[in-house]
Order: structure tokens, then sequence, then C-alpha cells
């Protein structure tokens, strides 16, 4: 019993919801339009480095308002040194072998 109730509230909570769009949006061939208004804000942003690190530096606070290419951070550059002294000496080996 309580199942059929839900069910018919939903129904009647779609149909209802079908007409007042079909009134507020318009039918099709109407130039009727809804027009609305309000404000967007982007609270989270996702940012990365093109390569992993620690951050040693933070250069802006959150909320700070930056400009495309503003330094935001620092990493450490100990580990992309290493990284590079690596494949410096792999290459190195590859060109004696070959």
């Amino acid at each position: 019993m309580k199942k059929n109730l839900v069910v018919l509230v939903i129904v009647l909570i779609l149909i209802g919801a079908f007409f007042v769009g079909r009134t507020h949006l318009g039918r099709k061939g109407e130039e009727k339009v809804l027009l609305l208004s309000g404000n967007m804000e982007v609270t989270e942003t996702d940012i990365a480095f093109k390569i992993p690190g620690r951050v040693t530096a933070l250069l802006t606070d959150e909320g700070q308002s930056v400009q495309k290419g503003a330094l935001l951070a620092r990493l450490d550059r100990e580990e992309p040194a290493s990284v590079v002294a690596q494949n410096k000496a792999a290459l190195e080996e590859a060109e004696t072998r070959l």
C-alpha cells in the first residue's frame, strides 16, 4: 500500500513538473525565453606541475587573484637535478656501448 502511494506521488510530481516546464519554457514553435541571472563563483581549481616534486615555496595566498603565467609556487630543485644527472649518465653509458 505504501509503495503504491509513493509511486503515485512520484508520478504526480513528474506530471506537474512536465506541465510547469512546458508553461515556463514555451512550446515548440513559440518564442518564449526564460531569462535567468545570478553570480557564479569558482571555489576550487586544480593545478599541477609538469614534473612531480616537493613544494618549497608558495608565492600566493588562497583567494588571491593571479594573472596568467604568474609564478604560484616553487619546487625543490634537487630531485629533478638528480634525475637529469641519472639520465645523462645512462645516455653516456649507452653511447659508450654503441
